[in-house]
């Protein structure tokens, strides 16, 4: 059966849930919540096996320069029918006139990003002037204590490889304990600026 790329926001818990635990993020343990992420992200696009959710990819945006993919995870074994491109040029033609679409990828995730027209950013630049989010390097005390306030349960896998990440990111009040922050980086599709 050929995949099908729909645009909605609504979605059976169900769904999202298998989903999310194919690729084994625990927010798929959080389906009611997932439900209500989806309505809220400015863009939502969806592969679609029949009436199996096969791949996702969701964006926030700041409605003129910058958009921000959050979830990008197709089922494993869907993986290599060109559907993580598809739903990746989807965003692109969907944000064609901003800035920048930005992510942020593990370093072997990098090429597949690059196949689909993305480079790596200036990770500081991209980090505390787009983002808004500036990185400390912390002691290992100060980790312990981040470890308390953000145990990783409420991590998705990909965050908990390494419990002892040198770095924490911090976005206004809040501050969150990314594993390996080393081998995380921005990658962003920048645009030529649009003439008025």
């Amino acid at each position: 059966m050929a995949v099908i790329y729909k645009d909605i926001h609504e979605f059976r818990k169900e769904d999202l849930e298998d989903l999310f635990l194919s690729v084994e993020w625990s927010s798929g343990h959080y389906p009611d919540k997932l439900v209500v992420a989806m309505r809220n992200f400015s863009t939502v696009y969806s592969a679609w096996d029949g009436d199996k959710l096969v791949g996702m990819v969701c964006a926030m945006d700041d409605g003129m320069m910058n958009a921000y993919l959050h979830y990008m995870l197709v089922r494993p074994e869907y993986h290599r029918q060109g559907i993580g491109h598809t739903l990746l040029g989807m965003m692109k033609e969907r944000y064609k006139s901003y800035l920048r679409i930005i992510l942020i990828a593990y370093d072997r995730e990098q090429r597949f990003y690059e196949s689909c027209g993305f480079k790596k950013g200036d990770d500081a630049k991209i980090l505390s002037e787009v983002l808004g989010i500036t990185l400390t390097r912390t002691s290992a005390k100060d980790i312990t204590a981040q470890q308390a306030a953000f145990p990783a349960a409420s991590l998705d896998r990909t965050h908990q490889r390494c419990p002892f990440s040198s770095f924490i990111c911090s976005h206004e009040h809040h501050s969150h304990n990314y594993a390996d922050f080393l081998r995380l980086h921005p990658v962003c599709v920048p645009f030529d600026p649009v003439s008025p």
